[in-house]
């Protein structure tokens, strides 16, 4: 078996070279099929030719080692040329009709750059820097453009991707004593401001926190940064965080990013209180926000389990009636809110199990007396559960894989000694847990 493998992998070695005389080869084929394609009136044609030239100088700029010095800059000229050819025909294409081209999957613009910035490393006379600083002007607008375009695809990475080689272009011309792309503040803090986005949306964390810090330094006025910097931070240095969070809730108190950004933090660090007034202030900014409403429902909610588990009776029901007042007001502005109708549920649900317990205490107590008090915890624990079944109901029409509202509409239909119905609900408690989907909703 030694003896056979040992000339497969020698010859599989050997086909992945790419010699002197391929290179070259494939290099002249691209410069060709170039020309060929600019000359040319005919659409079908040109898109035949470009992509002749970009397999050819693709073979060539792999095989770049190879190359003649003298022909180096060459191959990335051309390549530049070539991809700014293929940019420049579908950025023209897209923009007179969208739908007569493909959706953006592959960025010319950004081989263009690569190739461009080869090509000035290597540009020893004055006419190849002037060359090459054209084609990467060119090219630069091209970035942008592919990073526009990715963005609206929701393709952050590469949007990102684009964006920042557009900015690492600009600096390359500037050093050039090119200053025509993004000649002012203006323009060049916008595109750091669209880089930044990207950047985070991309999870790409130390680059957005060094392009939102820079923003921070001075002043750019948009409330994202101040969002992205915090997001940035949080993880490493939480107060620094919050101060800037804290920054931008001054410069901007209408910003409902900034503001559904502090009460994501304080929700999920448990700081329960302190979320609920600016809860408020948000619903008293924006009103029909069902989001705040129900938000403020949850921390009530949350609220009145945590008097609960510390024996305070009075002051858990307190809260939990808040609760309910919030999740009535989500439901009245939008009878198919799964979250208020789930939890307001849970809370009758919930009820009925402090009930139950009641109930139970008194089952020792046989005497008339006991037995009335008995009778009547038990009317109340019905009279819960009765409350609590139309809107699990809902919800389950909503999401019937939910294993929370299939738990409490098996017991619910139990305790109503319902046992077909419970029994129904049991047999989709299992499929859930052996991993399987429930494709309709029972009440449906």
């Amino acid at each position: 078996m030694k003896k056979v493998m040992l000339p497969l992998i020698a010859l599989f070695l050997f086909t992945g070279v790419i010699t002197a005389q391929d290179a070259a080869t494939a290099l002249k084929k691209a410069k060709k099929a170039l020309t060929n394609a600019n000359i040319s009136t005919d659409g079908e044609v040109t898109a035949k030719e470009l992509a002749t030239a970009s397999e050819n100088i693709d073979i060539a700029a792999a095989g770049v080692s190879t190359v003649g010095e003298k022909d180096v800059y060459k191959l990335w000229e051309t390549k530049t040329d070539i991809y700014n050819s293929i940019s420049r025909r579908y950025i023209s294409k897209r923009y007179l009709d969208p739908t007569s081209v493909p959706a953006v999957t592959t960025n010319p613009a950004l081989e263009a750059y690569n190739a461009a910035d080869a090509g000035l490393k290597v540009a020893v006379k004055k006419w190849q820097k002037s060359k090459m600083t054209t084609n990467l002007l060119e090219t630069a607008s091209y970035l942008l453009n592919y990073g526009g375009y990715f963005y609206e695809a929701q393709d952050f990475k590469n949007s990102y991707a684009s964006f920042k080689a557009g900015m690492d272009a600009r600096k390359i011309l500037k050093d050039n004593g090119v200053d025509d792309f993004l000649p002012t503040d203006e323009e060049y803090n916008q595109q750091v401001y669209s880089t930044a986005i990207c950047a985070s949306l991309a999870g790409e964390k130390e680059a957005s926190l060094a392009l939102f810090q820079q923003l921070y330094d001075i002043n750019y006025p948009e409330p994202a940064i101040y969002e992205g910097l915090f997001k940035a931070k949080a993880e490493t240095d939480e107060d620094a965080a919050l101060a800037i969070l804290g920054k931008g809730r001054e410069l901007f108190p209408d910003d409902q990013g900034l503001l559904v950004t502090e009460i994501n933090y304080y929700l999920n660090n448990g700081k329960l209180e302190t979320l609920t007034g600016k809860l408020k202030t948000g619903i008293e900014k924006d009103p029909d926000n069902i989001s705040f409403i129900t938000t403020l429902g949850q921390v009530y909610d949350e609220l009145g389990n945590k008097e609960l588990e510390a024996g305070d009776l009075v002051k858990s029901q307190e809260y939990k009636e808040l609760a309910m007042n919030y999740f009535e007001q989500s439901l009245a502005k939008d009878k198919n809110n799964y979250t208020a109708m789930y939890n307001i549920g849970v809370i009758y649900y919930n009820k009925a199990a402090v009930l139950t317990k009641e109930m139970q205490d008194l089952e020792s107590d046989l005497s008339k007396s006991g037995t009335e008090k008995y009778n009547a915890k038990q009317k109340e624990v019905y009279t819960m559960f009765d409350k609590a079944l139309p809107y699990f109901k809902d919800a389950e029409k909503i999401e019937p894989n939910d294993m929370g509202t299939l738990i409490a509409l098996k017991e619910i239909f139990a305790k109503k000694n319902d046992l077909a119905t419970s029994n129904e609900f049991k047999s989709r408690i299992e499929k859930l847990n052996n991993n399987e989907v429930i494709e309709a909703s029972f009440f449906k």
